[in-house]
Parts: C-alpha cells; structure tokens; sequence
C-alpha cells in the first residue's frame, strides 16, 4: 500500500504567504523617516527605511518593492534623480514625491519623470496614506 496522499513531500498543505511588498521610505532626516513610517504602520507591507537614494536603489534592484516614497531635497542624488532612475529600470513603480520646498521647477520635473504623486512637507497623514494604498495598489496590477 502507498503512502496517503496528504504525507507526500511534494504537497504543500499550507503554501506560504505571498510577500507583501515593501514601501520604500528615503529622506536624509531620521525625524521625517520615522515619522512618515509611523504613518503606515498599520498597513500590510514592509516599510524600508533609507537616508540615500543609494540604499533605496538597492531595495527596489533587490525586488518586492510596491511604492518609493522619496524627499526631493537630498545630498547626493535628489528625488527627481532617485525617480529617473528608477523609472529607467522599472517604468511602472510608483514613486511619491515629498518636498518641503515645493516649486513649480520640481513639480514640472516630477510629472516629466512620471511621479505618482508630488506632496508637499508636512504630509497630511490621510492624503499621504491614501497615496501610498492607491500607488501598492497599481503596482499589483
């Protein structure tokens, strides 16, 4: 006699969870990081915190990454740089921009370069959850 069907190896009885994505958060200020990853702290996903665009650009290569969110005004590379980038690589990733200097100059730039969306410092917390729910939400699709 075989082995029943529900002891073979090959079966999974409870296949494992889908990976969630993550929202990439990049702001040079440790103040504004922890308190825009405060924000979604009840949200599904796994929030990766970055100072540098670097280190964002190394989350979204690694994968599973929903939505960037990026501060435009940064030492080494701005939010606009950070969102061409991206965009070079993965066209489609949602990308939110923040700034506490909002001009006409980067708001041009961000819809040039695709921004999902552009949110001037301090962030109302609805509008700024809301943005990063529609934004993992496109980026299932």
């Amino acid at each position: 006699m075989g082995r029943p069907a529900f002891l073979t190896t090959e079966m999974q009885l409870f296949p494992a969870p889908a990976h969630p994505g993550s929202v990439v958060i990049v702001d040079d200020d440790p103040v504004v990081l922890r308190s825009l990853a405060h924000l979604l702290s009840g949200s599904p996903y796994i929030i990766e915190l970055c100072t540098t665009a670097l280190e964002a650009i190394e989350h979204v290569t690694a994968g599973h990454v929903r939505v960037v969110v990026s501060d435009i005004s940064m030492p080494e590379m701005s939010g606009i740089e950070l969102l061409r980038a991206i965009h070079l690589n993965v066209p489609d990733l949602p990308v939110i921009l923040v700034t506490g200097q909002p001009s006409m100059e980067t708001t041009n730039q961000a819809a040039e370069y695709g921004a999902f969306r552009y949110l001037a410092k301090p962030v109302n917390p609805r509008e700024f959850v809301t943005a990063v729910e529609l934004a993992a939400q496109l980026s299932r699709q």
